[in-house]
């Protein structure tokens, strides 16, 4: 029987909650355990599980959370880890489905964010929850690649499909967005600073897609760095840099 198994540990990125349906197992935590590299022998999960956390790798401690469950990223679909077209495991949205974590604002008037992710038109792998503010970087529905300060919004190129390498850098006169390593241009954006607000990571709008698997969000602008991050984010993960 299964119903005494209540908490599983393992070293990694994410806490996660798996939920059961069957009356042998009906809530299994894993706490600080990195979905991608846990397994347990001899237990076939054949039910769903949802990040709570997605833990802050600077060492700086903002972990984004999500304590509400309906708003929980799906990241095990009936016993299968999600993933992305590139096989990345992913934290996301779902169409039609409110699921995103929040980490505190970083209230800096520059802001460079790197995003490995995959989403149709309207979605935001960083936004603010601030409704005023909107998306920080993501895809409008029109196609172009949007950056967004407090109230000015910037957008640049056209984005593509499938997994993107999706860098903005959100510095007044000088902001730009790059996708997989290729400029989109330049525009000018308001400082980002007194949102007021969380960030989401992992959110959307008008009913899109969002699946980001890895975000790096620097206060600071890195666009001197750029080609050097992008790089190490191919070697660590499947992007269209690989």
């Amino acid at each position: 029987m299964l119903s005494n198994l209540v908490t599983l540990s393992s070293g990694g990125a994410f806490a996660i909650t798996l939920t059961s349906t069957s009356n042998l197992a009906s809530s299994i935590v894993v706490s600080d355990g990195d979905v991608c590299d846990f397994s347990i022998s001899g237990l076939e999960i054949k039910q769903n599980a949802y990040a709570t956390t997605w833990y802050d790798q600077s060492g700086e401690g903002n972990d984004a959370t999500q304590t509400t469950a309906d708003n929980q990223p799906k990241v095990v679909d009936a016993g299968v880890l999600v993933t992305d077209a590139n096989g990345n495991y992913v934290v996301g949205r779902e169409t039609g489905v409110t699921q995103y974590l929040s980490m505190n604002d970083l209230a800096e008037s520059i802001l460079t964010v790197f995003a490995v992710n995959e989403s149709d038109a309207g979605g935001y792998p960083v936004a603010s929850s601030n409704a005023s503010s909107g998306a920080i970087v993501g895809h409008r529905t029109t196609g172009e690649v949007l950056l967004r300060g407090s109230t000015t919004s910037l957008g640049l190129g056209t984005h593509g499909t499938g997994v993107e390498l999706l860098v903005g850098l959100l510095n007044g006169a000088s902001s730009q967005a790059w996708i997989d390593g290729v400029s989109q241009g330049t525009g000018t954006t308001d400082a980002v600073t007194n949102m007021n607000s969380l960030l989401n990571l992992g959110t959307g709008a008008n009913s899109g897609n969002v699946f980001p698997s890895a975000i790096i969000i620097y206060p600071s602008d890195q666009s001197a760095n750029r080609s050097a991050i992008e790089q190490l984010l191919s070697n660590t993960i499947t992007t269209a840099l690989s």
